[in-house]
């Protein structure tokens, strides 16, 4: 399936539409879940950070579903990974994975599938998941209303 071109201006926009929309659900969830990777993405395509003009077209590396990679690559602020650690205090690695069941994991970039097909997850791992999306959402809206 090819992957379609979205400029910042879009991305800011389904950012914005996507964050109205999220609840409590798995629906709700799915829904941010792309709220969150349109937001990432925006500010990879944003002057906000300095690193490429409004208009400039998303590098094939960013045009990913990996939410920690896209977060990782804008370098945010300690006190983000300090909110983020906190949400995963017993886990090796934030968001390296998230488990199904005991012999299966779901990778975190895969976990919009999860929620689009109505697979279930164990309750407490998808808590983690919801809450570091929530987290994650609310750096977006403050850097973009810098």
């Amino acid at each position: 399936m090819a992957k379609l071109n979205a400029g910042a201006t879009e991305l800011k926009v389904a950012y914005k539409i996507h964050s109205k929309l999220a609840g409590e659900s798995t629906s709700h969830y799915l829904i941010l879940f792309y709220c969150v990777e349109c937001g990432l993405k925006y500010l990879h395509a944003s002057s906000l950070f300095n690193m490429r003009p409004k208009s400039f077209a998303l590098d094939d590396s960013l045009k990913t579903h990996k939410l920690q990679f896209l977060l990782d690559e804008l370098k945010p602020p300690k006190h983000l990974f300090a909110a983020i650690q906190k949400i995963f205090s017993n886990k090796s690695s934030v968001l390296s994975h998230t488990i199904r069941n005991k012999n299966e994991i779901v990778d975190i970039e895969n976990i919009h599938q999860a929620w689009r097909y109505g697979i279930k997850l164990i309750p407490e791992e998808e808590e983690r998941i919801v809450e570091w999306l929530k987290i994650v959402s609310k750096f977006i809206a403050e850097k973009m209303n810098q």
